[in-house]
């Protein structure tokens, strides 16, 4: 089966240092090939780009089973060197994938001996109390993610960041308040934004200064409450 993620946690074990890739919005599956030889898939999009990336089961070492109830896991694999943490949409589905798992492990007579006690410490990656604006300061930061987030304003300074993929689905914000919308006309945003989603915000109408972004290619306002467009 298949398990659709909102969120994705990859921490590489590199020699003297760690680095970390977020990703939102993939898909995990179990897969064959001809071999015989069974993946954990993981798929997802970056900037209009479809990536999959594959795990072979016998490198699995590890296993995060504490939360699936909250719709959190995570995996351990020896080759590469990556800790895979996945924040589930739904956490009964999370939870049927992990009978799957350990069906197609039982069943295929896989050599793997899992370390159970394995912990990735996941409080450091899936709760942010707030919006850190020192992050303003990232002048190569080019996705931003503030979905599902209660916004009084919107500071703007993201008008400076070279950011291309913007999304503010599912927040709070005041629609009504104009100046909310004044970081769309900045030099940098307004040449860089490529892709702009705004789901569920409660708009009735696209705000003005959507013109300036000149070089939008996809825009994504669905489950609003458009009555009009900006003329």
């Amino acid at each position: 089966m298949e398990i659709e993620a909102m969120k994705c946690f990859v921490i590489a074990k590199n020699p003297g240092k760690n680095t970390k890739l977020t990703v939102y919005r993939s898909s995990l599956s179990l897969t064959e090939n001809e071999s015989g030889v069974v993946f954990l898939s993981w798929k997802y999009q970056r900037v209009c780009r479809n990536i999959s990336r594959e795990y072979k089961l016998v490198d699995l070492v590890g296993l995060f089973t504490d939360l699936v109830s909250d719709g959190k896991v995570a995996f351990c694999f020896r080759n590469p060197r990556e800790e895979l943490l996945v924040n589930a949409d739904q956490p009964d589905d999370l939870n049927l994938f992990l009978i799957d798992l350990d069906v197609v492990i039982s069943s295929r007579h896989l050599d793997i001996s899992l370390d159970r006690h394995f912990n990735p410490e996941f409080s450091r990656f899936i709760s942010v109390e707030h919006f850190d604006r020192t992050n303003l300061d990232a002048k190569h930061l080019s996705t931003v993610i503030l979905e599902n987030c209660v916004l009084s304003s919107m500071p703007i300074d993201i008008g400076n960041l070279p950011i291309s993929y913007l999304s503010l689905s599912g927040c709070t914000i005041n629609t009504q308040q104009r100046e909310f919308w004044d970081w769309m006309s900045m030099d940098t945003i307004s040449k860089t934004l490529i892709i702009f989603e705004m789901n569920s915000i409660g708009l009735n109408a696209l705000p003005f200064e959507i013109f300036y972004l000149s070089k939008l290619q996809t825009l994504s306002v669905a489950k609003n409450n458009l009555v009009g467009r900006p003329s």
